[in-house]
């Protein structure tokens, strides 16, 4: 892309439902060197880019997977942006609202009986013991789950994420503004009452 540009390209960006996720395309081709990365987020709380704003993983930006697979929720809002490969310097922005995953679900369990309860109330809420319990407690939501089974969790009002492996026995808790972090057990996540940040400290 030429460097005496001083706008942002416009990116057409199309997210499409996926099962357990969305599929995102951009119309456009990358220009160069160019990299693109990616921020999910609510529709009042989208990034503010203009040309030259860097957008640093550290600020919770992911790079764009090679198949567009990512993970929200229906009605949040996906901002794609083309960078600079050096410095991560926008040069190019777009949006799209996610729609709503496909679900595949056939009604039956591995052992070919019916998962849904008797009384016909379906819980999905995680184990009340769990990680995914806990964080949910403390205000975090699922954003992600990476090649290796690494789950991502965030609070975007916070500017907080929460990273976890399989096994879920511990979990790495990270201000995105600072990149200061800190792992904690799931007993130690239990005694949390509340985490600061310097996007937000009550």
């Amino acid at each position: 892309m030429a460097d005496n540009e001083s706008t942002l390209m416009v990116l057409t960006v199309t997210a499409a439902p996926r099962e357990g996720g969305q599929s995102l395309t951009v119309a456009e081709p990358v220009q160069g060197d160019d990299l693109r990365r990616y921020k999910i987020t609510a529709a009042d709380a989208k990034p503010v880019v203009e040309y030259d704003t860097a957008c640093v993983l550290a600020d919770g930006w992911l790079d764009v997977p090679a198949d567009g697979a990512v993970s929200g929720v229906e009605g949040q809002v996906v901002t794609v942006v083309e960078l600079t490969n050096s410095g991560a310097l926008a040069r190019g922005r777009g949006e799209a609202v996610l729609p709503a995953p496909t679900v595949t679900d056939t009604g039956k369990d591995n052992t070919g009986e019916s998962d849904v309860p008797v009384d016909g109330v379906l819980d999905l809420r995680p184990p009340s013991e769990s990680m995914k319990a806990e964080l949910c407690r403390l205000g975090l939501e699922y954003s992600s789950t990476d090649a290796a089974g690494v789950e991502s969790w965030r609070d975007y009002q916070r500017g907080v994420l929460a990273t976890f492996d399989r096994t879920a026995q511990s979990v790495t808790v990270t201000d995105v503004k600072t990149n200061l972090s800190a792992v904690l057990s799931l007993d130690e996540v239990r005694k949390v009452t509340r985490i600061d940040t310097m996007t937000a400290a009550d």
